[in-house]
């Protein structure tokens, strides 16, 4: 078995759930272009791809301006007091800047995902500086499931069950969350269509009982749950395509959002919550934003509620 080396014992691993203040995330800057006649050929042989393209916004993107406003997110979360931990680039991984779907934590363990594309397999490779060799890191034995779609809570762990994750996925996640003790029940979330890239673009929990939400994208069952448990505050047609709802909780009292959602920050400012703006207008030119780019690994546990 590999050695942990003394930086590994020293990186807090802990997630109750995605409110609580953050303070540790994995970053990876963009590092491999995605032009246009690479999306076209990829959206040609890739069914998956095909649907995601058909139902999203996907543009051709400056890389110099993508690695310039992942600085500035990483400056921003310096600031709320987050420590930025850096991914190892993988060569030939063009999306490899969206590290929240190469794993997730729950409680005391991360848990790597499980991509169905072989470019996206390798991401994991990039987290060998952080978590090579620990002992807390937890290998799914079947189905395809990403960070994406997985969503911890209080209550429950959230999952959406879109292009990324499988049934199969699911299942695996749950057997391995009962083999540590996790006690809480897992809920799905189910679509209506096809080409949802990951949950947290349809659905972010913001603060205890509080969510951003599209409301177009959840068949009925999963709606009427969501708003159940939730007060929501429920995005338009054009801010979800400009992937507004993909924000990333600072802490209980404070969100980072995009600096085009002026709507959603009155929205979310009346549930006092400060919202912390950032352009990240070239980042969601692929359709992902700040959740999208942030890979949470440590939230301060505050008092469970």
């Amino acid at each position: 078995m590999q050695q942990v080396d003394d930086q590994q014992l020293r990186t807090d691993i802990g997630v109750v759930n995605y409110y609580d203040p953050l303070r540790s995330v994995v970053m990876c800057l963009g590092h491999t272009a995605l032009d246009a006649a690479l999306l076209a050929r990829r959206q040609a042989a890739e069914d998956v791809l095909r649907r995601k393209v058909a139902t999203n916004r996907f543009e051709p993107y400056d890389l110099g301006r993508v690695r310039e406003q992942q600085m500035g997110v990483a400056e921003m979360l310096a600031a709320h007091g987050v420590n930025v931990l850096w991914a190892e680039p993988i060569e030939g991984c063009t999306v490899q800047q969206y590290t929240r779907d190469i794993g997730f934590v729950i409680g005391d363990h991360f848990y790597a995902a499980r991509s169905q594309r072989e470019e996206r397999q390798r991401e994991t490779m990039g987290l060998r500086p952080i978590l090579a060799g620990d002992p807390r890191v937890v290998y799914l034995e079947a189905g395809r499931i990403e960070g994406g779609d997985v969503i911890p809570e209080e209550r429950f762990i959230l999952v959406g069950l879109g292009e990324e994750t499988s049934t199969l996925g699911v299942e695996s996640l749950r057997w391995a969350l009962e083999q540590r003790g996790e006690s809480r029940p897992i809920k799905l979330l189910e679509f209506t269509g096809e080409g949802v890239i990951h949950a947290d673009t349809k659905i972010t929990v913001i603060a205890p009982g509080i969510a951003i939400i599209d409301p177009t994208a959840f068949t009925a069952a999963t709606l009427s749950f969501i708003r159940e448990h939730y007060d929501t505050i429920e995005a338009t047609p054009d801010e979800v395509l400009d992937v507004q709802v993909n924000t990333l909780v600072l802490g209980p009292d404070r969100l980072a959002m995009s600096a085009t959602a002026h709507r959603l920050a009155e929205a979310v400012s009346t549930k006092g919550i400060e919202p912390v703006l950032i352009d990240v207008d070239e980042i969601t030119k692929l359709p992902g934003s700040l959740r999208c780019i942030t890979l949470p690994l440590h939230r301060e546990r505050l008092n469970a509620r």
